[in-house]
């Protein structure tokens, strides 16, 4: 049979294991307050209420390999401040919570529970008129003109995460509460603190790209059969470990053929989680290998850091009819 007449079709399969999120609400009841002292006599009240939970769930774009900047999520609420029922300006203290240690102005560091860290930047506003101050553990803002009702409010908290540090941190939830105080100027503070709940949500997410298709047209270098290799990439969210296994069809355990009509050709598979090849290992259909660190960018680089070998030895040639054989290899990887 012809070296030419054989063809072999390889192809891809992505795994994405997604976390749930979780959500609360930040809520301060109504508070007034009667003041009788000097001019500031009068019922000062404030409310703050629809402020969600902020929960940040990065896409793959944010992990292409050339994406900077930041993703910046923006949770808007209603924050009214009132004396006698007009608008009255306010400020709020901020203050510590959990789950975040203050870096200062505005940055934070968050963990997980596999024990990694990741930085973001927190920063607040009290109206839609007002620039975003740095949300400060310990600190106080500047005063910000009071609102009525929620339609003139426009209070927003914002979080930010740079798009380097999504690439290199850990998958798992990242989440911390901080607390504000407000205060109605002036004479009148809050007894209460309102929670600023915000989670950052890194699936557990693999993918191999890079592959092509390939043609087993080539002489092995036993020139007992024919050998073709491919070169590809493997992303895991971190960097971490991942297993890859192989199989002839979608079942984990189908056998690799090649098949021409009812002509059928058993084929051998190889992988190697090193782009040069090294460390060849022979691999049965459903049967998983360890790798230490995939990629952290999406697609390696461009470049590549696994491999796959197809042989067919003429032993199992001998005899068969002329023709293409094809079939699919599927590699599957996952968190190791």
């Amino acid at each position: 049979m012809s070296s030419k007449t054989k063809k072999f079709v390889i192809r891809q399969l992505a795994v994405a294991l997604l976390f749930l999120g979780w959500a609360q609400l930040g809520y301060t009841a109504p508070e007034c307050e009667t003041v009788n002292f000097l001019g500031f006599r009068g019922e000062y009240c404030h409310e703050i209420k629809e402020l969600e939970d902020i929960v940040i769930r990065p896409s793959e774009s944010d992990l292409q390999d050339n994406a900077g900047g930041s993703l910046i999520v923006n949770e808007s609420y209603c924050h009214t401040s009132t004396r006698n029922g007009s608008a009255w300006d306010f400020h709020v203290n901020f203050q510590s919570g959990s789950g975040a240690v203050d870096l200062g102005n505005g940055n934070y560091r968050l963990s997980s529970s596999t024990g990694s860290s990741l930085p973001v930047n927190v920063q607040w506003r009290g109206s839609s008129n007002s620039g975003f101050e740095a949300f400060d553990a310990g600190t106080t803002s500047s005063s910000i003109p009071g609102a009525v009702s929620c339609a003139n409010s426009g209070a927003q908290i914002r979080v930010a995460v740079a798009r380097s540090a999504l690439r290199n941190a850990k998958p798992g939830t990242y989440n911390a509460t901080l607390r504000m105080q407000p205060e109605v100027d002036t004479y009148f503070s809050s007894r209460t603190f309102t929670p600023v709940n915000f989670a950052i949500m890194l699936p557990e997410l693999t993918k191999i790209s890079r592959l092509d298709d390939m043609s087993v047209t080539q002489r092995n270098a036993d020139d007992d059969g024919y050998a073709q290799d491919e070169r590809f990439c493997v992303f895991v969210w971190g960097g971490g470990d991942y297993n890859i296994s192989a199989s002839g069809g979608v079942g984990t355990n189908d056998p690799f053929l090649l098949r021409n009509g009812s002509q059928s050709l058993a084929y051998d598979v190889q992988l190697s989680t090193r782009a040069n090849g090294n460390r060849l290992q022979p691999v049965s259909p459903g049967q998983a290998l360890t790798a230490s660190g995939g990629s952290s960018l999406l697609s390696c680089g461009n470049s590549d850091n696994a491999r796959a070998r197809v042989e067919i030895s003429d032993s199992v040639t001998a005899g068969k009819p002329a023709g293409t054989y094809s079939g699919t290899l599927y590699l599957t990887v996952e968190p190791a």
